[in-house]
Order: C-alpha cells, then structure tokens, then sequence
C-alpha cells in the first residue's frame, strides 16, 4: 500500500501540473473579477432604485397629507396660480376676511411642486401622471404609458435606465390607487375608492452612482491583481515543495520495503510455533541470515550456571562451505573466541573488518574465511540463554542489524521457552485432571477457601450441582454469600485462629442457592499449608433428609400434645359458652322487640319530611324561579335600551337587580341540585366526548371576565387526546364552578387549568410522576390553580362545606352562596363516581382538583 501511493507520488508530472494550476488559477481570478463587477453594478442599481422607492414614497406622503385635508389653501401668486383643471370646485378659490386671495392646492398640484423643487436642488425629477389626466402636462411619455399599462396586468413597479437629454436616468415608477381624499378632483372622472388612477414616476441621475461603480471597479481591479500573483507565487513554490517531498520519499520508501520484508518474516516465524524445535531453530536462523544480507549465521544455547556454550545450529551455507574436523559441542566461555566476546560484555558485537582484529584466536583448518562479523547475546529476563551470530554481509553491518537480529532470534526463544512450558504444563494437566475427577465424584461439596477473606479458590463438581451455580460463578464467590447461617458475631479473623487450635471443625449451618432457597448442611472445616500459604478446605454434606426427619419426630410430638391440649380447652369453653348464649338470647329479643317499635315510629316522621322537602323544593323552583326570570330578562332589555335610554343612575340600579337576580337563581338552582343528588334522584347520562373541547367551552365562558381584571388563563393537556364517557353537563358544572372560584379571587396573575392521566405519558419530572402517583388506573384529574390570595391552613378543613364563605379581605366585595364547592363535591363524588381535593398556600394561591374515571359505569 505504502509502495503503490508513493509510486504514484513520483509518477506526478509537478512542472506539468503546476502549468495547469496556474492556468486555473487564472480562470477562477478572471471570473471573480467579473463576477464581482457584475454584483457591484447591480449594488448600483440598487441604490439607484432606493433612491427612487425614497422620492416615490415623499412624493406619496406628501399627496396623502394633501388627501387628508382634502387640499390645502395658499396665497395666490406667479409661482401658484388658480388651478384651471379645478375649476369645476365651487370653492376653488376663497378671500379672506383681510381680503387675502387664497386658491386650492389638490394633492397633484402640491406634489407636482415639490418635485420641481427636488429637481431644481437635488437633479431627481419626478412626474405625476396617468392614462386619463385632467392637466395636460400630466400626460406619460412612452415610457411611463408602457409601466402604467403593467401595472393595469399586475405589476407593481418598473425600473430602467434611460438616456434622457444626453444623460442616463434610472427611470422608477409605483403606481397609486384613488383614496377617500382624492374624489374630491377625480370623482366626475369616474373613478371609485381603490381603483389604480396613476403612478409617480421618478428619474434619478446615474452620473454619480457610474463614477462609483467606476473607482470600486478599479479597486477591485488591484485586489484580484494583487491575489492573483499570490496565488501563482503558492502554486509555484507548492510545486518546488512537492518534487523536493517526491524526492525524500523514495528514499523512505526503500527503507520502508526492507522494514516490511522485516515484519513479514517475524510473522512467519510466529506462525511456526508448532515446528520441532531443531526445524525452528532452522528456519529462524536462515531467515536472519537472509534479512540481515548476510552470508552463514549460528545458534548456540549459553548455560549461566555453568558457563558453557552448547553448539547447536548452523545456516545451510556454512554446513556446505565449512569442512572443519567434527569438536565437541559443549564450549566453555573461557575457551571460545571474540564471537563469544557478546556474552561476556553482555552486548552487541560489531566487527566490520574481521581481518583487522587484533585479538581473534584465528580459524581452524577447513573453516570458511570470514570478512564481517556480528554476534548478539539472547536474553531472558536478566539472564543470558543463547547467542546467536550471522557474518559476511556485502555491506558493513549497522544498529538497524543488530536490532533486528536480537528481535528475531529473541522472538524465537521466546517461540522455544513457550513451547517447553507447554509441554511440562500438559504433563501436569494431565496428574492434574485425573485428582480432579476423584474429587469431582465425592458426595460432599468440597471448597477451597482463602483465608484471607473467605474467597472460594476453587470448588468441586459436588459444589456447583448442590448450589446450582456454574464454576465460573461459584469460584467468583465466597463462604458469606452462600452461608446464611453465619452468625452476627462471626468475624473472619477470629474463625481462622480458633481453626489454628483444632485439627477440624464440624459444625452445621444453611447454605443459600442461586434460586434463593435454601437447605441445610454438616461441615467438616481444616487448615492446611503449601508454599508457606495457608488455605482452608470445608467439606459440606447436604443433611436435608436427616433435618427432615428430626423436624417431623419434633412436629409428631408436639401435634399430639397440642391436641390432648386442645380438646380439653374446647370441653371447658363450650360449656361456658353455652350459659352465656342462653342469657345473651333472651337479652337480645327483648332488644329487638323495643328497637322495632322506635323504628317504625321514626320511619313514619322520615317520610313525612321527605314529602314535606319535595313540596318545597317544587314550589322554589317553580314560584321563585318564574318571577325571577321574568325580573332578569326585563332588566336585560332595559339595559340594553331596548325600552329607550336610561341615565347612569338607573343603568347603575339595574345593573344590581340584575345581579342579585342570577345571583338568587344561582343559589336557587344549587340548592336544588343538592336536594336531587341527596334523594337520589340525579340520574348521570353518560355520553362520548373529546375532553379537550369540554375544557376549551369551559374556558371561554369565563375569559371575559378574567380579561377584564387582567387574568390569563392556561391550558396543560396530555399528548395525546383524552376520550371520555361521562355526564357531559355535570362535569362542566364542576369545572365552571372551580373557574369561576379562581377568577373571583385573583386580582392579578394566571388560572391554569391541568388535565393528567395515568393514560399518559409523564414529563419525566418529580413533581409529574408523584402527582400521576396519585391517580388510579383508568381516571383522570382536572386541576384548576390561581395564583390569586390563597387559603389560610385552618380553613382548609371547611372547604367543601354547605353554605361556607370563608373570611377574607374579599368576602364583602364578592357575591356567592357558598354552595358551589359543596355542589361540586356533591355532583363528583356521587353522579361522577370520582372525589375531588384541594391544596392551598396563603398570599401564593390555591389548587383545586376532581378526580373522575375516564368511563362512567353506570348501575
């Protein structure tokens, strides 16, 4: 991968490439300068045409202040002459009293001056004109007729430069539309309110706004110069930079191959781990020999102990090359030559120039020359174990060689150490499994616990089968997680001592399964040293059985001594009971014989004044409810001057009787709901209904008079719609009585109406999940809170009391009955099946609520 990019790299034509740049460059430079002069002449235009939307909109205010006074009158002169094109008006011209002649300027004549004043000071000219004019200067020129006929199909402006007297104009025209101030002139020109009459053109002078354009496009000119050899100079130095990279990569790039060819090779030998260790030894060895460039290269196994170097392994070419006589192939290092000088400095050794070596002991007869010579001492850990050398490289050997002979042939030592420690552990995995099995067939559970804090160690077959845990769970445990007999007293370091003074322990106790149930166990406890390290063993045998059957021995015995009990104290107790039934039943019928007579008496006066209470609730309703009517809607018509006008005093005293009569219809009606609820003869008439349209009906009937004291009220409904199967009318009646309550006693502030269900999803606050806490499955609350004066805590326990007005700053100012709480209590708990509430905080303001099921179930 590294090799194909770098290819690529230097395969770049930079020369070629930086023409094409250049070239590039000088195309995106070229276009910005014109794409920037293009935006900077229509940045003109634009400010040519403000300054047209600008005198169009003076011209405009100008004739609308006229319009407005319907013309202006001003001394006659010169300048301003009668107008002949308005001599249709009766009162064009007037004289003053001092005998001063004054004409009528309309709008079109006012704003035709003023533009031939802006003309004559500021060189903007301007023209009032129209498709049918009465002043014949007013008539457009080509120009103007072809933007007024647009503007007849649509259009609501037009703009164009022009060249008028030699001198370019932008030509700019709005139209205008006949207003209430413009009949006045206009009328007997048919025209009506709203018809487009005409248009104000404007002519603004571009000589000004061209000499502009002019010098920003010599400075744009200099500025897209200045960028444009910048970025030549950065394409051309870029290229310089780039060849010189191209360059030095090919030089990394050859180090880089040779350090690949590196890894490769000690991922093969990894990969060789399972060879004989002579056929690694081997292919380790040629591999060094081949990444080091060298010619032969050895392996010899060093012991410290001893001091002796076994010859082990040569290359293949020194085998071929070499015809010494067969020597021993045990060394000792005081007899071995410089290649061994590795292991005494315990170092690297380098030698360059083999031949120039002062100290070498020379070679025996046969042996190959030697011109190069590098040999490294293998390490493990701080001991040396083998030394392994390679010699006769073309090139003088450097640090990159000695590193990458030590990593080598370390790796293949650590390849051959790995290997031997393999094969011991599996002998003793071996010796191991086959103890393993004669515990893991033992009856008892038996674990091996450290003493240090009571962690299994390690635990038998017996163990995980009588826990019901796995091995690795159990092992991951200890005694006190499966012990639940251990008592309160039981320290660790205490039971390790006690277990030091006895050659065992037997002792019983429960243990605890994974499931959590529990059994009972005898436990055999020792200590037993290994490796100056103390353990614990404790065989545990389930005693379920045994427990069993001593528990059923002890059951058999004391059933049968409860019994003999038993039967003895239920002799006694029966021939007791019996006297005193005897007595208590002759007590008991002269009782009911007494208590039945008061009742009939009592139930002959109770249905008397149950007829008595319906007779008069009837005569209310009817006798007071008809005149009372009468009295409101008469009073209605009389305010509402149906019956002609009345002075604020009487419109004062009716307003009074008015309200004092829906204020006693009010009561009335309350009273007679409560006397229905009570006997029973309110029959809820359950029906399907959106809730959030009930709330909003609700909250109109009050918005008016919670705007009128400055009220605003909320509204908090749950995601997703709430359907509902209740009384539609009583459930209204209730919240308009919570509504009206909160607009009555607020003067300021929010009434906020809350709708939450256990249906819904929660906010996900603390405050939401308690108080959807509080809601049974399948209802619904519907809060209403002010933040009006609030509730003394000693007067909480009267609310939802008949005929209760609690004091307050507010109560002479404030009609009511003190029934609407009572009624609502009423209507909720007995026709809607729910129960309602309050809380309240005094100066802060109060929240009341109805809890209701989401479907009524009718009886």
């Amino acid at each position: 991968m590294v090799q194909s990019s770098d290819t690529k790299l230097r395969n770049i034509p930079v020369r070629r490439g930086a023409i094409l740049f250049a070239l590039l460059w000088t195309v995106i430079i070229s276009g910005s300068l014109v794409w920037n002069l293009h935006q900077e002449h229509q940045a003109i235009l634009n400010q040519a045409i403000s300054e047209g939307n600008a005198n169009f909109d003076k011209d405009t205010v100008y004739r609308r202040w006229s319009s407005l006074h319907g013309g202006v009158y001003v001394p006659v002169s010169e300048h301003t002459p009668p107008s002949p094109y308005l001599s249709h008006i009766p009162e064009r011209d007037i004289t003053t009293p001092s005998g001063r002649r004054l004409t009528l300027m309309n709008p079109a004549y006012m704003t035709r001056q003023v533009q031939e004043l802006s003309e004559l000071q500021y060189g903007v000219k301007g023209h009032i004109t129209s498709l049918r004019t009465l002043r014949p200067g007013n008539e457009p020129d080509d120009w103007e007729k072809k933007a007024l006929q647009s503007f007849h199909e649509g259009q609501k402006e037009a703009s164009e430069v022009e060249i008028m007297d030699s001198i370019p104009y932008l030509r700019f025209m709005r139209p205008f539309f006949t207003e209430e101030g413009c009949l006045q002139c206009h009328d007997h020109q048919g025209y009506i309110l709203g018809d487009l009459r005409g248009g104000i053109s404007v002519s603004v002078p571009m000589d000004k706004y061209y000499a502009l354009r002019k010098a920003q496009a010599v400075t744009l000119s200099i500025w897209h110069l200045i960028l444009y050899f910048i970025g030549l100079s950065g394409i051309f130095l870029s290229a310089r930079l780039l060849h010189k990279r191209i360059i030095e990569n090919e030089k990394i790039n050859e180090n880089l191959v040779f350090d690949q060819e590196r890894v490769n090779s000690l991922l093969a030998l990894s990969g060789k781990f399972n060879l004989p260790e002579n056929e690694l030894i081997d292919f380790a060895l040629e591999e060094a020999v081949r990444i080091t460039h060298s010619d032969v290269g050895y392996f010899h196994f060093y012991d410290e102990d001893s001091a002796t170097i076994h010859l082990l392994r040569w290359s293949r070419n020194v085998m071929a090359s070499c015809a010494v006589a067969e020597s021993e192939s045990a060394y000792p290092l005081e007899n071995a030559g410089i290649w061994a000088d590795c292991i005494r400095q315990r170092k690297a050794i380098v030698h360059n120039d083999y031949a120039m070596l002062a100290n070498k002991k020379g070679l025996p007869d046969g042996h190959f020359s030697i011109k190069r010579h590098m040999s490294v001492a293998i390490t493990d850990g701080d001991h040396i174990v083998a030394v392994a050398g390679v010699g006769n490289k073309d090139l003088p050997y450097d640090e990159g060689d000695v590193n990458q002979l030590t990593l080598y042939m370390g790796r293949a030592w650590q390849i051959i150490k790995d290997n031997r420690s393999k094969s011991i552990l599996e002998e003793r995995q071996d010796q191991l499994k086959l103890f393993r099995q004669l515990i893991d067939q033992s009856n008892d559970a038996i674990f091996i616990v450290s003493t240090d804090d009571g962690h299994f160690l390690d635990v038998n077959g017996r163990a995980s089968e009588m826990l019901q845990y796995d091995y690795q769970e159990l092992i991951t445990l200890g005694v006190q997680d499966i012990d639940v007999g251990v008592p309160e007293e039981f320290t660790w370091e205490g039971h390790i001592a006690e277990l030091r003074d006895l050659p065992h322990m037997l002792l019983d106790s429960v243990h605890r399964r994974k499931d959590g149930s529990t059994f009972p166990v005898e436990i055999n406890v020792r200590l037993f040293k290994q490796n100056n390290s103390e353990y614990m063993i404790a065989a545990a045998r389930d005693i379920t059985d045994r427990k069993n059957i001593e528990k059923e021995l002890l059951e058999h015995r004391d059933n049968l001594e409860r019994i003999i009990q038993e039967r003895t104290d239920n002799l006694a107790a029966r021939t007791k009971e019996l006297e005193r039934s005897q007595k208590a039943l002759q007590y008991l019928l002269e009782d009911v014989n007494e208590a039945k007579e008061k009742l009939e008496t009592a139930n002959v006066k109770l249905q008397e004044l149950d007829r008595l209470k319906s007779m008069f609730i009837a005569s209310m309703s009817h006798e007071l409810r008809t005149p009372l009517n009468s009295i409101i809607g008469f009073s209605g018509i009389i305010l509402g001057d149906m019956a002609g006008e009345i002075n604020d005093e009487q419109r004062d005293m009716l307003s009074r009787v008015s309200r004092a009569g829906n204020h006693l219809l009010s009561l009335i009606t309350d009273i007679i709901d409560i006397a229905k609820i009570e006997s029973g003869k309110i029959i809820p008439y359950p029906e399907k209904f959106p809730l959030d349209m009930l709330i909003d009906e609700a909250v109109g009937q009050i918005k008016a008079s919670a705007m009128e004291k400055g009220i605003t009220v909320l509204k908090k409904m749950p995601d997703m719609p709430v359907v509902m199967h209740t009384d539609r009318r009583r459930l209204l009646q209730c919240l308009l009585n919570y509504l009206s309550n909160g607009v009555k006693f607020s003067e300021k502030g929010t009434i906020t109406v809350e709708v939450t269900s256990t249906g819904t999803k929660a906010e996900g606050t603390e405050a939401q999940k308690e108080k959807q806490a509080g809601i049974p499955e399948g209802w619904i609350e519907i809060s209403v809170t002010d933040t009006g004066m609030g509730i003394r805590e000693e007067d909480m326990k009267l609310l939802f009391g008949s005929f209760v007005r609690l004091d307050s700053p507010m109560k002479t100012t404030i009609p009511g009955t003190g029934l609407g709480l009572y009624l609502t209590k009423k209507i909720t708990s007995e026709v809607l099946d729910g129960e309602v509430g309050a809380e309240s905080k005094e100066g802060e303001g109060s929240r009341f609520w109805l809890r209701i099921p989401l479907v009524l179930q009718q009886v």
